[in-house]
């Protein structure tokens, strides 16, 4: 019997590979071509640490002989000349685009682009499917951000949100300082990466990268295993340096889309005290989701003049083990007073995880109830309500009313007092109106007339009050001029009292690599998001705010790589300018 430590097989390796040594330095196997062939790449180096790649294969008239691929009698190959790059150090089989060919995942660890940089680290990805050639050019290189982590070290996958699209982890052992990460990329982003024309990537342009560290040890990530078990995907990372392996458990991820409505009418009346919106949340869920319940918060906020949500604004529900495809919610908007507004309902679904985190609540302990929601679900919706009369709507229902003050109702005695007052209310119940008018006509006593003007819900879409006596001689010549004109303005003013104001900035961290990046023209967006409530009892409409930002200065943190070898502190000084914002 053979011992199992001699080889099965040696492979006849082509004379023009010769030229390279440390054949087999790392593996990956998959169906890499669109002939399918399950192909076994291998990875090579040469002299200034550069890097090929060739593929062998079981040839199907010689099922036990192995070959090495070639097209036109040569060895199809994949080279990287760049020096010291150390690629292929890592390689990594992987179907990212779920067309049953295998990408195929190469780790440049000693790789770097920038002057003055040093072992970045980057990835290269290549595309299953395509013909055999005998060179292949990459379909996308992600390329590392700190100098000295070797990101591309060790590369592992698996689905870890359960949408048919592997999550690709990606180390960079040697980052801060020796500590180790691991970088989480998105499989969904990945995708539209071999999708779109763009040739490179920055590690930093990813938008739901996760990084896993653990800051006590120390060369974390140098290898990377990912497996499952139970249904449950698990990653394992080794941190030799510290003589540790940490395993990492997967959260399921659901995914979610919210759509609103207005519930009834169609319309909100000017004359209505509240309306309904009606929040739709479909939801989806992976294969092996486990058999918990699960905790969400729908998360809903108003704007609009004089009104308020009934409900609450942040509301927890639960979804049971029987997992319901749909949950829906009313949400009941009040409205302080009648005629015309405009509002906005923004409702949005988060996690247990992002309500905790928002409250700075650490979990210590894993919850298998947890979950993430995905980034292609619709988890916002917006409902904008207008609440202005259309066509026939837009008519008056006038109603009079007489109220009199005297001590019978419908006569008066003569003489038995000095002033009396007949009390006139018009009721309004249908839409607002501009053009009606009431005529008054007294007759029998000489009358004083006493305007009184509800002040309780005053807006500003009249500069001023304004109170206009004209007098006619006679009745008849009310169509010509008048006999006299008085004429009264009462100007509105504006207090900013009960205005609030909210900001938030959200901080970002430029690498060295990103600064040196920018052309002279170009600029960095420094976004800023401000909230104005009006808690006043006076409604706003088209006034004009200004903010006003003080000029600060943007950048607060400045790093300076020492220049001595054996230090590692290094004295500088900054000159007291200002950076503005263009």
């Amino acid at each position: 019997m053979d011992s199992p430590l001699n080889p099965v097989e040696e492979v006849p390796m082509h004379s023009s590979l010769n030229i390279f040594y440390y054949k087999g330095r790392a593996f990956a196997t998959g169906k890499f071509f669109n002939d399918k062939r399950n192909l076994y790449a291998f990875s090579m180096k040469k002299e200034k640490q550069t890097g090929a790649i060739a593929f062998i294969y079981y040839d199907k008239k010689l099922p036990k002989k192995l070959q090495v691929l070639k097209d036109n009698g040569n060895p199809v190959l994949i080279l990287d000349n760049k020096s010291v790059s150390m690629f292929g150090t890592s390689l990594h089989s992987v179907d990212i685009n779920a067309d049953d060919f295998s990408e195929l995942v190469v780790g440049a660890p000693g790789f770097s682009q920038i002057d003055g940089g040093y072992e970045n680290g980057a990835i290269y990805l290549y595309e299953g499917g395509g013909p055999i050639m005998e060179r292949r050019e990459p379909t996308h290189r992600i390329i590392g951000n700190k100098d000295g982590s070797r990101f591309g070290s060790s590369i592992a996958s698996t689905d870890l949100d359960g949408d048919g699209l592997p999550e690709i982890f990606v180390s960079a052992p040697y980052e801060n300082g020796g500590a180790g990460s691991v970088y989480v990329l998105l499989g969904y982003e990945v995708k539209k990466l071999l999708r779109s024309s763009v040739k490179e990537t920055s590690l930093s342009s990813f938008m739901y990268s996760q990084t896993l560290e653990i800051s006590k040890f120390k060369s974390f990530g140098y290898s990377l295993h990912s497996f499952t078990r139970n249904g449950v995907n698990f990653l394992a990372v080794g941190s030799p340096s510290s003589g540790k392996i940490a395993l990492y458990r997967s959260i399921s991820f659901i995914n979610a889309t919210l759509s609103m409505y207005l519930k009834g009418d169609k319309a909100v009346r000017e004359q209505d005290e509240n309306f309904v919106a009606v929040i739709k949340i479909q939801l989806g869920y992976p294969e092996n989701i486990l058999d918990t319940d699960i905790k969400l918060f729908l998360c809903t906020d108003l704007s609009g003049d004089e009104a308020k949500i009934q409900n609450k604004t942040i509301i927890e529900f639960n979804l049971s083990k029987e997992k319901p495809s749909e949950v829906i919610f009313n949400i009941v908007v009040l409205l302080a007073r009648r005629g015309p507004g405009d509002y906005k309902i923004t409702a949005k679904v988060k996690t247990d995880l992002e309500i905790s985190e928002e409250r700075n609540i650490i979990p210590k302990e894993f919850n298998r109830s947890l979950v993430m929601i995905t980034p292609q679900s619709h988890r916002e919706a917006v409902l904008e309500v207008s609440r202005h009369c259309k066509g026939d709507e837009c008519v008056p229902q006038l109603s009079p009313f007489l109220e009199w003050s005297g001590r019978s109702p419908d006569t008066y005695l003569l003489g038995s007092s000095v002033k009396e007052t007949m009390k006139i209310s018009i009721l309004n119940e249908g839409s607002n109106t501009y053009d009606s008018c009431a005529w008054i006509k007294v007759t029998g006593a000489q009358s004083t007339i006493d305007i009184q003007l509800d002040m309780s819900h005053p807006t500003n879409m009249e500069e001023s009050l304004n109170i206009k006596v004209l007098l006619f001689n006679h009745c008849a010549s009310l169509s010509s001029n008048a006999t006299s004109e008085e004429n009264k303005k009462i100007t509105y003013t504006l207090s900013s009292e009960h205005l609030y104001v909210e900001g938030s900035s959200m901080d970002r961290n430029f690498t060295e690599s990103e600064l040196k990046d920018l052309g002279t023209n170009d600029t960095i967006s420094v976004h800023e998001t401000y909230k104005i409530t009006n808690n006043a009892s006076i409604s706003w409409k088209s006034v004009e705010a200004v903010l006003s930002l003080p000029n600060l200065n943007f950048i607060q943190n400045y790093l300076r790589r020492p220049s001595a070898a054996n230090s590692s502190e290094a004295r500088c000084s900054l000159p007291e300018t200002q950076t503005k914002e263009d």
